[in-house]
C-alpha cells in the first residue's frame, strides 16, 4: 500500500508559524477517532463495504454479526506494508519525502460451538487499526515572513531569551524579518491496535446478533526539526539595536534552529453490537451500533531552541513535560446491504 499527500506554501506557512507548540487539539482527535484502511484484504476490495458481508473472521472489525454465518474453524492472517511518500511546495521548491512501515497487521480467530439449531459462534482477534506512518520535508527562502518575525509580535519568550527579539513601549520587536532560508523535516510513526473478543448467535431464523469488546493500545512519536538561516547574511547587526552592555550584545545572526519531540502512550477500550440479516441466499442485510471509543492518552513533550551568531551560538535549557488526559468519540451508527448476483456481489 503506497500513500502519497502533497503540502502546498499555505499549509507549510501553517505548520511553522502554529503548529510548533504542541496542545491537545482537534488534530489529536482527528488522528485517533478517524479510521484507517480496515483489517482485511477482500474488506479493502470491496472499499470497506463490509457491514452485510462480514462473513469471515474479519467480522470482528465490520460487524460482530457476520461470526453467526461461519459454519468451521476459521484463521486468517495479514502483513500491511506502507510507503508514505509526500511531495511539498514551498515557495516554488519541491521537496520529496518518504517514511515507510512493513508490521504484522491482523490475525483473527473463529470458533462455532455445535448447536442443535441456528449458531454460536466465538471469535478472537488482533488488528492494527490504523498506521501514523507520516513524513514532511521542506526547503526554501521565504521572502516575506519568519518564525522569528510572526512571534516576535506574540512576545515569545524563547525569542527574547536567544536574543532575537527586544522590548519595546509597544511591545516585543525585532530587527529579522524575511528572505530567510526555511528548512526542516517532520517525521511520524506509531499504530493503534486492537484487540477484540466477540461472540455472535442466531437468534432467529437467518438473524444473527453480535457483540464486540475490543481493548485499544498504541504509540505515536512525532519528530520536529525546523530551522531558519540568513543563507544571503542580510542581518549583519546587533538583534537589540538599544542594547550598550558588552555582554548581552550579540550580532550577525545566522541560524535558528528549533526541535520538537512528541511521545504518545495509547489505552483504551470501545464496543460494538451489530445484526445481520440473511433475507435470503442473495439478499443481506446488516447494522451496527459503535459505542462511544474511550482513548487514555500519556503524553511526553520536549522542546529545544537554539540560535547562532557570529559571537556564538545560544542555546537554551531543554524543556519537557508529561500530561494525561482522554478523547472519546460519539456514537456510531452503520447500515449495510449486499446483494449477491450469481456470484457478482454488490454492497453499500
Amino acid at each position: 500500500m503506497k500513500i502519497f499527500s502533497k503540502f502546498s506554501a499555505a499549509a507549510i506557512l501553517s505548520l511553522l508559524l502554529l503548529v510548533p507548540n504542541y496542545a491537545q487539539n482537534n488534530n489529536d482527535v482527528v488522528r485517533l477517532a478517524v479510521p484507517g484502511l480496515g483489517s482485511s484484504a477482500r474488506a479493502l476490495g470491496m472499499g470497506n463495504s463490509y457491514i452485510s458481508l462480514s462473513d469471515d473472521a474479519s467480522a470482528a472489525f465490520f460487524n460482530p454479526a457476520g461470526f453467526g454465518l461461519l459454519k468451521r474453524l476459521e484463521f486468517s492472517g495479514g502483513f500491511n506494508y506502507v510507503n508514505y511518500g509526500n511531495k511539498a511546495d514551498f515557495f516554488n521548491t519541491s521537496t520529496d519525502y518518504s517514511n515507510s512501515s512493513t508490521q504484522f497487521s491482523r490475525i483473527s480467530f473463529a470458533f462455532p460451538f455445535p448447536t442443535m439449531r441456528g449458531s454460536l459462534v466465538f471469535g478472537i482477534a488482533y488488528h492494527k487499526n490504523k498506521d501514523l506512518t507520516g513524513a514532511l520535508k521542506f526547503s526554501a527562502i521565504n521572502p516575506t515572513s519568519s518564525y522569528i518575525s510572526y512571534n516576535t509580535q506574540f512576545n515569545d519568550n524563547n525569542l527574547y531569551d536567544l536574543y532575537l527579539s527586544y522590548p519595546t513601549s509597544t511591545g516585543d520587536a525585532t530587527t529579522i524579518n524575511g528572505e530567510l532560508s526555511q528548512y526542516g523535516d517532520i517525521l511520524s510513526s506509531g499504530d493503534i491496535n486492537n484487540w477484540t473478543f466477540s461472540g455472535a448467535v442466531e437468534i432467529y431464523k437467518n438473524l444473527f446478533v453480535g457483540l464486540n469488546l475490543n481493548i485499544i493500545t498504541g504509540n505515536y512519536e512525532n519528530t520536529y526539526n525546523y530551522n531558519e538561516e540568513d543563507v544571503n547574511n542580510l542581518y549583519q547587526g546587533q538583534t537589540d539595536p538599544g542594547e550598550t552592555d558588552p555582554n548581552k550584545i550579540v550580532s550577525d545572526f545566522q541560524l535558528l534552529h528549533i526541535d520538537k519531540h512528541l511521545n504518545w502512550d495509547i489505552s483504551g477500550w470501545d464496543a460494538k453490537i451489530g445484526l445481520l440479516y440473511q433475507a435470503n441466499p442473495m439478499l443481506r442485510i446488516g447494522t451496527t451500533i459503535q459505542f462511544p471509543k474511550i482513548f487514555s492518552v500519556k503524553e511526553n513533550y520536549s522542546d529545544n531552541f537554539s540560535a547562532d551568531f557570529a559571537t556564538g551560538p545560544i542555546s537554551l535549557t531543554p524543556y519537557s513535560d508529561e500530561v494525561e488526559y482522554d478523547i472519546v468519540t460519539p456514537y456510531e451508527f452503520g447500515f449495510g446491504l449486499a446483494a449477491n448476483v450469481k456470484g457478482l456481489i454488490f454492497s453499500a
